[in-house]
């Protein structure tokens, strides 16, 4: 897959998140949009991502995590972690689960997503990934489909990440490293490079400057994972401040970035 790749999460949460997402498609900001289908979607918005299909890839982002209108359960990440350290307890919800929203996707866009991802990083805990592969194996997949993984290429990318982020970079970045590896072996595409981790829970004094120099980074083969948004919407998830969704906003809006139809 060519690079970079920027990628705006959790398209779906609501309307006036999806509208400043939408005005990053057509600045050429980014190049790529992960739906939540258990989201708020409507007509409107899907309809300007179904016309714009031929510059953008659309994917599906899983989530197991958070409640959200449509969807049905939920999971704790503390719960699917220690699952996934000892033993999956609760494979057939998951499995379900996962089946459901690629199903709901298919029928909302009318095409398999071209790339799956998952809010949390949670496709990459070797258990759930297991059950997205192995549903993997019964659909047609698209001929560029690929799978995102978060982990860093070179050392020095993930020195960067665990500086912005912490240990949740760390711990993600050595489930991806073992995820890329399983993908590649079922000849599966996926991402060479991956860059995104911060702390969004609140703006810290050197914010602007790390995404900033993030942006002016970008190479090929990277995939760069991004939260625009607005601050005055009123669909905030736990530890994600929409003043900070906002802020990456105006950080792209203004930067160079200009990719390619």
């Amino acid at each position: 897959m060519k690079g970079p790749i920027i990628v705006a999460d959790d398209f779906g949460l609501c309307e006036k998140h999806d509208a400043i997402i939408i005005d990053l498609m057509y600045d050429k900001k980014i190049n790529a949009v992960s739906v939540l289908v258990h989201g708020e979607l409507n007509e409107n918005r899907i309809k300007e991502l179904k016309l714009n299909k031929n510059k953008i890839s659309v994917g599906l982002h899983l989530n197991l995590t958070t409640p959200l209108p449509k969807i049905v359960k939920t999971f704790s990440i503390k719960r699917l972690i220690i699952s996934n350290l000892f033993r999956f307890t609760h494979n057939n919800e998951i499995k379900h689960n996962l089946s459901t929203q690629i199903e709901s996707f298919k029928n909302i866009f009318g095409e398999f997503p071209d790339f799956i991802d998952g809010h949390q990083h949670i496709h990459m805990f070797q258990g759930i990934l297991t059950n997205l592969l192995t549903l993997l194996d019964n659909e047609t997949l698209p001929p560029k489909f690929w799978i995102r993984t978060s982990a860093s290429q070179y050392f020095i990318g993930f020195l960067n990440e665990y500086h912005n982020s912490g240990v949740k970079s760390l711990i993600i970045n050595v489930l991806s490293w073992v995820a890329r590896k399983r993908i590649i072996k079922k000849s599966l595409i996926t991402n060479r490079d991956f860059t995104g981790f911060f702390n969004l829970k609140a703006e810290t004094r050197k914010f602007k400057c790390q995404y900033k120099m993030m942006l002016k980074n970008l190479h090929s083969n990277q995939l760069v994972m991004v939260h625009p948004g607005s601050s005055d919407s009123k669909v905030e998830l736990p530890g994600h401040s929409n003043k900070l969704r906002s802020l990456e906003a105006k950080i792209l809006k203004e930067s160079t970035v200009n990719l390619i139809d």
